[in-house]
């Protein structure tokens, strides 16, 4: 059986509805010529005379009556559906699935999520903590911030800034030993590290200046968040991603260590799928999401950001 002509039956309810070929001619804003053929085609396809013309009036068929009586309802349901996914292409409501490093899983990152469902409780906010790179189509996830260089063709990415590893360690660790004031002097100390090991080499950066120093430690983990607790815990000095620190810098558990040294600049993206028709509310939390003001990432120059 061969796929209705909807088209086809629109055009001809239309001119069913309105009585004449120019009043339907003029709704559907399409010349006369065009409305006629459709009619013709879709009498054509079915075989039967659908509207008796003459050249002053028109009038259904018994056929005609039966088809516009029994598609009328279902041509009204589809344009209403039509409608309303043009209104959800248009307008700030939907859910929305957000995906987001365990760093963003507490302070800063969370009172914005939460202050943009205040601003737009039309979208339905699901966020998703994990360090897993999702991906995005098997995931059903809209959007993703991700650190780090980006090689991915099939994403679009929009950078959001850059972040930076810093050096932390306890008031109690300090208190214990003689706080590094040069990079080699980390040498001397006990270093929480990241990853199965037990050296790595730290390569930090003061404005222009570079510096590589060979660390050890008897405590390593594979995810910065416990790399942080360590730290915490007095077991050593950690470089960690700025996020996982601001806790603890905040409550006093960590200080910075040589503050005027860092890693080198990590970029930080948001990525998603669609290049066209981006739904409203995604524009709308990815518009929020570049202006947010917060320590997580510092926002570059336009000439920097731009790529």
């Amino acid at each position: 059986m061969s796929e209705p002509d909807l088209n086809g039956l629109r055009v001809f309810a239309r001119v069913a509805d309105l009585g004449s070929f120019s009043a339907a001619a003029r709704s559907l804003q399409s010349p006369v010529s065009t409305i006629s053929r459709k009619v013709a085609e879709l009498e054509e396809r079915l075989g039967v005379l659908l509207i008796k013309r003459t050249t002053r009036k028109l009038s259904l068929s018994e056929e005609g009556r039966r088809l516009f009586d029994s598609s009328a309802g279902h041509l009204q349901a589809l344009a209403e559906a039509e409608a309303k996914l043009t209104c959800a292409g248009t307008s700030a409501k939907g859910a929305l699935r957000v995906s987001a490093p365990v760093a963003f899983g507490r302070g800063e990152f969370i009172d914005f999520v939460s202050l943009f469902a205040r601003t737009h409780p039309e979208i339905r906010l699901d966020l998703s903590i994990t360090n897993e790179f999702v991906d995005l189509v098997r995931s059903g996830v809209d959007v993703a911030i991700r650190f780090g260089e980006l090689e991915d063709a099939s994403v679009i990415v929009r950078r959001l800034g850059v972040s930076r590893r810093v050096l932390v360690a306890s008031p109690a660790y300090l208190k214990q030993r003689r706080k590094p004031r040069t990079v080699p002097e980390l040498t001397q100390h006990d270093c929480v590290l990241f990853a199965k090991t037990e050296s790595a080499e730290w390569l930090l950066q003061r404005g222009k200046r570079r510096a590589k120093v060979s660390v050890r430690g008897a405590l390593s983990a594979n995810n910065f968040e416990t790399v942080t607790e360590f730290a915490v815990r007095g077991h050593g000095i950690a470089l960690v991603p700025a996020p996982y620190s601001l806790t603890g810098l905040a409550n006093g558990s960590l200080v910075r260590v040589l503050p005027e040294w860092s890693s080198a600049a990590i970029p930080v993206h948001a990525v998603y799928l669609a290049r066209k028709f981006v739904p409203r509310r995604l524009q709308t939390f990815l518009s929020a999401l570049t202006s947010w003001e917060n320590f997580t990432w510092r926002k570059e120059p336009a000439s920097a950001s731009s790529r």
